[in-house]
């Protein structure tokens, strides 16, 4: 710092208010950044909300949740999408090889 020649404070150099200055232009950009994929974010929520108000989603989702409550059937549906996941990666497999 530098002194100004009263009594008073004394002034700030040069290289710290520029290095002030730059901090906060990098601030500023990091948070114009994170503001836009704030939106971003928000509007695909929205949208996914939106969807999930629909009839078709809300018996699926009633479905699920029953199935889930039955101790028999949700393993049954377990080993299915195993079976169906291994398939589709031996099929895959074949076709790169």
């Amino acid at each position: 710092m530098q002194s100004n020649g009263e009594g008073a404070a004394p002034a700030p150099s040069r290289g710290y208010v520029a290095s002030l200055a730059s901090g906060l232009a990098e601030t500023v950009a990091r948070e114009q950044r994170t503001r836009q994929r704030l939106g971003e974010v928000e509007a695909e929520l929205e949208s996914l909300r939106t969807r999930l108000r629909s009839p078709r989603h809300r018996i699926a989702d009633a479905l699920t949740n029953g199935i889930q409550k039955i101790p028999v059937v949700w393993p049954a549906v377990a080993m299915a999408t195993d079976a169906i996941l291994r398939w589709q990666q031996r099929r895959a497999e074949r076709r790169r090889g």
